[in-house]
Order: structure tokens, then C-alpha cells, then sequence
């Protein structure tokens, strides 16, 4: 959502220099996909491992069998539901910004 706003007129140059503004949204989901895949490869591993640790941590003071189950079909179906609720949630800045003017964002200079 930030992004829209302070690339505000980076995005006028690119439709001064021709860029639809169907492509200015395109342009704001692949951010947001790229930062929320990016989020995934390093979150998952990180979050799994530290749940495994903490449990096993947790299990052993209570002194009960620290067998921790992983579900990896909920991991699968994780993935692409956090990469759709980002676009959603980009949709709206990503208009908003597609809908700048390029005369008026540029006029600043």
C-alpha cells in the first residue's frame, strides 16, 4: 500500500513513457507477489524450525513425548492462499496508483 504512494512518480514517468494502466497494476501485484513469496521461502522454513524447537522445549519440561506432526498439505494450500490475500489487498492501491496522472504527479519538479 506504501508503495503506491512513494512510487507515485516513478510510476508517472512509466506512463509518461507509454505504460497502460492496466500495466501499472500488474506492475504493484508483482511487487507485492514478489514480497510476499519472498516472505514465504524465508518465513516457512524459519517458522517450522522454530515451532519444532519450542515444542520440543515446551514437551520436555512437561516430560510428555515431544513428537511434533507437520502437516504439509497445510503448508501447500498456505502458500498460495498468502499470495492471493496480498493481491487483494493490493488491488486497491495498485488502482489507485494506475489512475495517477502523469501530468500532476510530474508537475512537482
Amino acid at each position: 500500500m506504501v508503495s503506491g504512494r512513494r512510487r507515485r512518480h516513478d510510476f508517472a514517468v512509466l506512463k509518461a513513457l507509454g505504460l497502460l494502466r492496466r500495466q501499472v497494476s500488474q506492475v504493484a501485484a508483482w511487487q507485492v507477489s514478489t514480497l510476499a513469496g519472498l516472505a514465504l521461502l524465508i518465513g516457512l522454513p524459519l517458522g517450522v524450525a522454530a515451532g519444532r524447537w519450542s515444542w520440543q522445549l515446551f514437551a520436555a519440561g512437561l516430560g510428555v513425548p515431544a513428537d511434533a506432526s507437520l502437516r504439509v498439505t497445510l503448508l501447500l494450500v498456505m502458500v498460495p492462499a498468502v499470495l492471493i490475500i496480498a493481491n487483494a489487498v493490493a488491488l486497491w492501491p495498485g488502482r489507485s496508483a494506475a489512475r495517477v496522472s502523469p501530468a500532476r504527479a510530474l508537475r512537482t519538479e
